[in-house]
């Protein structure tokens, strides 16, 4: 398998793991909220929340090794059409 097609592979592999992670998260979220449903939140803690939820350490590492991923892919394609350029 091409250079190229290994990493597209990687790629959607670690895709289908980070919104799994993430379908997670929201999950247990959702139960530790339902206890909290009777309150009232303002509009400043929905941002706090917010910001907490994507401050999550898994979810940042999962966007990291997807950088990263991506990087590679965008590498191996400069390659590719490098060669194809210069006829090789």
């Amino acid at each position: 398998m091409p250079t190229i097609d290994r990493i597209v592979v990687k790629l959607m592999v670690e895709l289908i793991s980070t919104l799994a992670l993430v379908a997670r998260k929201l999950k247990e979220r959702r139960r530790r909220e339902s206890l909290l449903a009777n309150f009232f939140f303002t509009q400043c803690d929905a941002v706090k929340r917010v910001k907490n939820f994507f401050g999550v350490k898994e979810i940042n590492l999962a966007r990291q090794r997807l950088d990263r991923l991506l990087q590679e892919e965008d590498r191996a394609v400069g390659v590719q059409t490098l060669r194809a350029v210069e006829g090789g």
